[in-house]
């Protein structure tokens, strides 16, 4: 009995909280298909992976929708990919915590935390103002020429 009570004492210690997706650019928990993906193209970022490094990584490489899954697993889509295309899934089965440390949830075995490329991010970047060019000139502005 002893014996029980100290192992469930050690699991609980070591149990860990996954954060519930909450960013306003989350979609779903989705079911996925190593033969029907829903998401186009997949990367393993490691111990990096995080909804931060997987939106960047995607953004990056011009997509507009990241995923995780199985939690070192990252995804990149655009708009055009069928995120439903095996079915949406309770946000339960994506509960894989991500290894970046921030607690969130990157997806699980098959199943996928979508989210979109955050508004700020996808808006395009303004030039930089700058004066207009000017024709180089062939004297120095130094010193006017004396003649």
């Amino acid at each position: 009995m002893k014996f029980i009570i100290f192992a469930l004492a050690i699991l609980c210690a070591n149990a860990t909280r996954i954060t519930p997706p909450t960013s306003e650019n989350y979609v779903s928990c989705v079911r996925d298909d190593r033969n029907a993906r829903a998401l186009s193209s997949m990367n393993v970022l490691g111990k990096k992976n995080g909804p931060v490094a997987c939106e960047e990584f995607c953004f990056s490489r011009g997509y507009a929708v990241f995923g995780l899954q199985y939690t070192v697993e990252c995804f990149c889509g655009t708009e055009n990919d069928d995120i439903y295309l095996n079915g949406s899934a309770p946000e339960e089965e994506c509960d894989d915590k991500c290894p970046d440390g921030s607690g969130a949830a990157c997806g699980g075995f098959n199943r996928m935390n979508v989210y979109m490329v955050s508004e700020s991010k996808s808006e395009p970047k303004s030039e930089p103002k700058s004066e207009p060019r000017s024709e180089p000139r062939s004297e120095p502005r130094s010193e006017p020429r004396s003649e």
